[in-house]
């Protein structure tokens, strides 16, 4: 019952002991880290595969994750969502046909569909389509050229051939033992493994078969082997899950070496095996649970193990590898049960790291924190650390030992801290050391050199920074803070140099020191350097800021000189390079390749090649060739295996072997130039892994392998994300995008993101290319990863542009058609206003030719109108009155129409003007109406009419109110046959709505709109006489109209009419009285003024509108007004008729000329009476001439002129007369006494400005208004007028008679200005006073 545990303790002792050499050793294989923080479901990781387009799939047990070397996509089971995967547990991915990845959950076997990025759950319909069976398949194989073979559950082993769609069957020769594993050798050919562990390949003539015959397999009746094939062909078996270890043949015919980890020479770190896989090298890797990676050397029959270190994240995530796989880059990849996946490649690791390993001994570097290095004779290292004393590296022997500060021994080492080491001619060792002082090491013991401050001889500081031979033999000894000291090694005394102004060197702290070909010293400071030339001068070089030339920095780390007899110079702010010719620095930074300007160390391998340890790795520069002068940088960090980003000042050295070692604070890499790998570049195309349409994803299915997408013109705004499928160093890999199409030159895409948008993209074709680079430098050539087309608009397509053309030309038709339609018409229209400008002056001719025969008529029917009335006075028999009646009837109608005809004239030139008087209008209605009774009789009509008030006192025009009804009414009997009936209505209510109802011959409704124009005549039946002239409704409706009302007819034909009037009844607004003119105001030329007074306003109107154009006319309707008017506007001339109600025209001249202020004005008078007793009575009354009615229009222009003429004669010579004598005493008139009396007035006030018209109004003793009128009557002029003529008068006599100048003259006379007095002057004597003197 021992003996499980002895084997226990066995094993772990061999696992042990195995282990150490291994882990002793430099890390060669450093992994690299894939876990939930990176994006993975889960840290569990089932299984790996690398699909054909690159992507890299791992299975969790959260879910299915796809890398694209940048960033994890997880496909997860979705409840309701059929083309979700079956289930997040996932057991194994596969190859299938046409590469679509298999995934194995524990619900089954899902497909994956790549194109639409979605899964198929019915297996079962894709093995029945392709002719497999239908049953659980536990393993795929796929060989490069189509063909998978499938193992499925009971053993059965099936092939399918992709070109022809053939299915094979491949039964087993021993149907009891089913298979249970399936592989493929490097060829292609299938091999499987059955339960008892025998190997045998599926097609062949003669078949190879391999058989395990272990009889440990044997009792426990066979396992669940998988099967493994090598390059070689070799099988490897191994039973999953089970602590088995594996078996291998290495030969075909001899029995297996099955490797475990008690098995001898070659064993397992453990027995429980999770999976296999072979390196690029031909390295078999096994998946050991718990006991990391253990890697095969078949060749050498040797295994090495990988294991994971706790405290370095460089090693296996995990001890428990549950799944491994290479993929076609020679990438390995390790699934670890709860560390998320760790990955390696060759290239990937450029250096081997040695690093403290605690618990393995003097194998593994003791102290990390390395600052020198020194190679002694026989190759081996000497390390200097930063506080873990002298470390010894025995190469060989791989072996580490540590010499540490004893305080209690003055024989160890003086200090810890070691800041430089050197190797004299001798072979002996210095060491300086941080406050130790400087140290020698015979081999034996070391000999301390302490500073004394009593001993001058004695070192000048126990810091020291540098130790140098020089080519004279001179040793130097460079210190933190006491400058420099040379030392005699024979008598072991030290000069010291000083430092400062008058020291050796102006810095105390000496951190490099270095020599040429020419044996000039190069001396590093913290103020730049001191250079001393082989004749013992100094030259210094110090940054200036704005210095071309200058050092980069004063604070020098380290100085070399190359095999090109170059010095370069590390400082704290970039790499110079001297330029020895010019005696200038050139300095390279980060914007040259650097990856950081604060350089710590440098060195130049046996190829030339500079390299620069960094704060943040390290560069190695190299001169392009055929280019001097350029220089391109290379630069690695700590994923290509450097213990860090970080390291430490002059922590560089270069071995005999050609070998760079590069300390800093985490350890030391050991690099050999000539084996340095390039990394395998970025594969061949990136691919697209994200397509979005305003910044939101689009589902796979529609862009994924589409050729050629479109769109519509409004997504617009395109989205593109870009994988390299880089899985090595993949912040290395850099992007350039161009939109052809939209773009010119290529852009950089952000290494982070790798999207690209573009916005607002005209309709159009674009690619999407890009191209992508390891190195910023070296560029691909360009990819398009997606053709669009961006449609254009429905109204940009090529039918719509065909659609505007056609538009374009029917429209240029159109407007063709619609010019010379408006061609047409606008002759068709010039043709129409022509005629109607024809008809317009037919009816203007027609209108004043009745107008003026109207007028002819109206004079005789007033003599008739008058004999009637005289005779109808003096007859007494009753039969001669009653026919006087009706003549006197008939010729009042045909003065009625006459009227008529010139209240037309008068409408047309707005003369027509409401006369509102306030009476009783129901009782002028009622008159009106009576006076149709006897008409109604004779005509045998039925005529009734009614009003709603017997008495309506309103404003009304009296004479068109009974002209209104006088046509309406006449029209209704004129139409109305005998037993007809007319019926009139009239109700007041603020308006007047009068209602005339006829029963007559009616108007057809084509007519009924125009019965209201002028002389328009509807038919009527012939036997119908007296049928009218066309204007009784025409001014009816003017009449209305101006008075504010409307007129609307309902007719229907042979029933009757109905008239309807509404007339407003409202008082008339104030009116305000004419304005008129100021007296002192219009001293221009007028028209003369004339007035007509007549009671017959149409008689009235007629002289006016034959009169307006040659005078200004003013009216009065009976003689009190005409007299009113005169007094008010003093006319030249009054018109006046004899015959007028109240005082007569012959009272009104007697008035005239009987008074002072108007008897000056020539009055003509008129009259119908031509008997000489009334032409004498108006001579005698003062009237200038006599016309009788009727008359000749023109007779009476003719008199008018010539009237006005001898006005304007007689008044002339009278102005002349007193003008020429103003101080004439003759006895005269009472005009001229009146003259004379203001001639005098004004002369006593000639001097004053101020004296005004009010002035001489008060002198005279007449209102302001009667002055004006008197002088003007008089004078012809305003009182202004006449007080600035004689001031003109009286100065033109001044300047005749005197010598005083023209401004004196305009000041006597009352001028203030004698500029204003120079122009009235010459206004009235033609010349300026000056010449007028002359």
């Amino acid at each position: 019952m021992h003996k499980p545990l002895l084997r226990i303790l066995i094993y772990v002792l061999l696992v042990v002991g195995y282990s150490l050499p291994f882990r002793g050793m430099a890390q060669t294989i450093q992994f690299q880290q894939l876990n939930v923080e990176d994006g993975l479901s889960h840290n569990h990781v089932t299984a790996i595969l690398k699909d054909e387009r690159g992507f890299l799939w791992f299975g969790t047990p959260a879910g299915l994750n796809r890398y694209d070397g940048h960033e994890v996509k997880v496909f997860r089971h979705i409840a309701n969502q059929p083309h979700s995967i079956a289930d997040n547990d996932i057991l194994g991915l596969f190859l299938g046909p046409r590469e679509q990845l298999w995934v194995k959950t524990k619900l089954g076997m899902t497909i994956y569909d790549d194109r639409r990025e979605q899964f198929i759950r019915n297996v079962d319909s894709v093995l029945r389509s392709m002719g497999l069976p239908v049953a659980e398949v536990l393993d795929i194989r796929r060989t490069t050229r189509g063909r998978s073979w499938f193992l499925q559950v009971g053993g059965l082993v099936s092939s399918y051939e992709e070109r022809a769609g053939a299915v094979f069957s491949h039964p087993w020769p021993d149907p009891g033992v089913p298979v249970t594993g399936i592989a493929l050798d490097q060829s292609g050919h299938a091999w499987t493994v059955d339960q008892k562990g025998t190997v045998r390949q599926v097609e062949g003539t003669p078949s190879v078969s391999f058989h395990l015959q272990d009889k440990t397999v044997a009792d426990q009746g066979g396992a669940d082997f998988r099967l493994f094939m090598d390059r070689n062909g070799q099988p490897w078996v191994y039973a999953s899950g089970r602590p088995q270890g594996v078996y291998w043949w290495p030969e075909k015919q001899a029995s297996p070496m099955h490797l475990t980890t008690a098995s001898t020479g070659m064993w397992l770190s453990n027995p429980i095996i999770f999976g296999m896989a072979e390196d690029p090298d031909g390295h078999v890797w096994v998946a050991t649970d718990h006991g990391g990676i253990n890697v095969v050397d078949p060749k050498n029959r040797h295994v090495s193990y990988l294991l994971h270190d706790a405290y370095d994240d460089r090693t296996i995530g995990q001890n428990s590898i549950m799944s491994l796989y290479c993929d076609r880059d020679g990438i390995m990849w390790a699934g670890t049960f709860k560390r998320g996946v760790s990955y390696y490649h060759s290239s990937q690791i450029q250096f081997a790291l040695h690093q403290r390993q605690r618990g393995v001994g003097d194998a593994a570097l003791p102290f990390d924190d390395i600052n020198q290095f020194i190679e002694d004779q026989r190759g081996n290292v000497w390390i200097g650390t930063n506080g873990g004393g002298l470390i010894y590296f025995d190469r060989r022997a791989n072996r580490f030992t540590q010499y540490r500060h004893d305080p209690k021994d003055p024989h160890s080492l003086g200090s810890d801290v070691i800041v430089n080491l050197y190797t004299d001619r001798r072979g002996e060792l210095w060491i300086g050391t941080y406050y130790g002082g400087l140290n020698r090491f015979d081999g034996n013991r070391f000999v301390r050199y302490m500073h004394d401050p009593h001993d001058p001889a004695s070192i000048p500081d126990n810091s020291v920074w540098e130790i140098y031979e020089d080519s004279q033999g001179r040793f130097w000894v460079g210190t933190l803070s006491a400058g420099l000291a040379r030392f005699d090694r024979e008598t072991g005394l030290f000069t010291r140099l000083g430092f400062g102004e008058q020291g050796f060197t102006r810095s105390a702290y000496i951190s490099a020191i270095a020599e040429d070909r020419e044996g000039a010293l190069w001396f590093g400071t913290a103020s730049g350097i001191e250079l001393l030339t082989r004749d013992g001068t100094f030259k210094r070089f110090s940054y200036a800021e704005n210095k071309p030339g200058a050092i980069s920095h004063d604070h020098v780390n380290a100085i070399i000189e190359d095999s090109s007899h170059r010095i370069w110079v590390a400082t704290r702010d970039g790499l110079n390079l001297y330029e020895a010719s010019s005696g200038t620095f050139r300095a390279f930074h980060t914007e040259d390749g650097l990856p950081d300007n604060t350089v710590v160390g440098v060195v130049e391998d046996r190829e030339g090649t500079i390299w620069a340890s960094t704060t943040r790795g390290i560069s190695a520069g190299r001169e392009v060739e055929g280019s001097p002068g350029q220089w391109r940088f290379t630069n690695y960090d700590r994923r290509d295996g450097l213990q860090g980003n970080a390291f430490n000042e002059d922590a560089v050295s270069l071995l005999s072997t050609g070998e760079l070692f590069f300390g800093g604070p985490s350890g030391f890499n050991i690099i050999d130039p000539a084996h340095v790998q390039q990394p395998p570049s970025p594969p061949a195309q990136p691919l697209l892994t994200d397509f979005q349409l305003f910044n939101r994803s689009v589902e796979a299915s529609q862009w994924l392998d589409r050729g050629r997408m479109q769109l519509s013109h409004d997504q617009n705004v395109l989205g593109f994300v870009v994988a390299s499928l880089y899985f090595l160093n993949k912040d290395r890999v850099y992007f350039r995008y161009k939109l052809e199409g939209f773009d010119q030159d290529w852009s950089a895409m952000d290494p982070r993101t790798r999207k690209v948008t573009f916005t607002n993209l005209d309709p159009g074709d674009y690619h999407f290319q890009v191209m992508v680079s390891g190195d910023g430098e070296t560029w691909s050539k360009p990819y398009n990863l997606a053709a669009i087309t961006i449609l254009p608009p429905f109204w940009r397509t090529g039918w719509a542009y065909m659609a505007y053309a056609l538009l374009f030309i029917a429209g240029m038709l159109l407007i063709r058609y619609i010019e010379r339609t408006r061609e047409k018409t606008r002759f068709a229209l010039q043709q129409e206003r022509q005629q109607a400008r024809q008809l317009a002056e037919l009816d203007n001719l027609k209108t004043l030719f009745f107008t003026n025969v109207s007028h002819e008529f109206r004079s005789p029917i007033n003599v008739i109108l008058a004999a009637l009335d005289k005779l109808h006075r003096e007859t007494h028999s009753e039969a001669i009155g009653r026919h006087l009646a009706v003549v006197q009837r008939n010729a009042r109608r045909l003065l009625h129409l006459v009227n008529q005809l010139l209240d037309f004239r008068k409408a047309d030139t707005h003369e027509l003007k409401p006369h509102l008087e306030q009476g009783d209008l129901a009782k002028a209605v009622r008159q009106h109406l009576e006076s149709f009774n006897d008409l109604a009789e004779n005509k045998k009509i039925t005529y009734r009419y009614s009003l709603s008030d017997t008495r309506y006192e309103a404003w009304f025009d009296h004479d068109k109110v009974e002209r209104m009804l006088f046509n309406l009414l006449s029209n209704a009997f004129k139409f109305t046959p005998a037993g007809g009936q007319v019926t009139v209505e009239a109700i007041f209510k603020d308006t007047m709505r009068l209602e005339v109802r006829d029963t007559g011959i009616g108007i057809p409704e084509a007519s009924r709109e125009r019965i209201f124009d002028r002389y328009f005549q509807h038919d009527t039946p012939a036997d119908m006489l007296n049928q009218g002239s066309g204007i009784g409704l025409a001014i009816t409706k003017e009449y209305i109209q101006l008075l504010g009302g409307h007129i609307h007819v309902e007719s229907t034909p042979e029933q009757g009419s109905v008239f309807t009037v509404v007339l407003p009844l409202t008082s008339p607004s104030g009116q305000p009285p004419k304005s008129q003119p100021d007296p002192d105001e219009g001293e221009g030329k007028v028209m003369k003024r004339i007035l007509l007074v007549e009671d017959d306003a149409d008689f009235r109107f007629y002289l006016k509108d034959n009169l307006h154009s040659s005078l200004t006319v003013y009216e009065a309707g009976d003689a009190v007004s005409g007299w009113t008017k005169a007094l008010a506007v003093h006319p030249d001339i009054i018109v006046s008729d004899v015959a007028m109600p109240g005082e007569d025209g012959l009272a009104l001249c007697r008035r005239l000329k009987s008074d002072p202020r108007t008897r000056h004005i020539p009055v003509i008078l008129l009259t119908a009476m031509d008997d000489e007793a009334m032409q004498l009575a108006g001579i005698e009354s003062g009237a200038t001439d006599y016309i009788t009615k009727p008359f000749n229009f023109e007779l009476l222009r003719s008199k008018l002129s010539s009237i006005l003429r001898q006005k304007d004669s007689m008044e002339q010579t009278y102005k002349k007369r007193i003008d020429v004598q103003p101080a004439d005493t003759k006895e005269a008139s009472a005009d001229e006494l009146f003259l004379r009396k203001a001639f005098e007035t004004v002369e006593r006030h000639i001097d004053k400005a101020g004296f005004s018209v009010e002035t001489l109004a008060g002198a005279m003793n007449l209102s302001r208004v009667g002055l004006y009128k008197r002088i003007l009557t008089l004078t012809g002029h305003t009182p202004s007028e006449f007080i600035r003529n004689t001031r003109l008068r009286r100065a033109a006599q001044l300047l005749e008679q005197s010598g005083i100048t023209v401004a004196e003259v305009a000041y006597k006379v009352g001028f203030s200005n004698p500029k204003q007095f120079s122009k009235y002057f010459k206004a009235l004597y033609g010349v300026a006073p000056s010449a007028y003197r002359k």
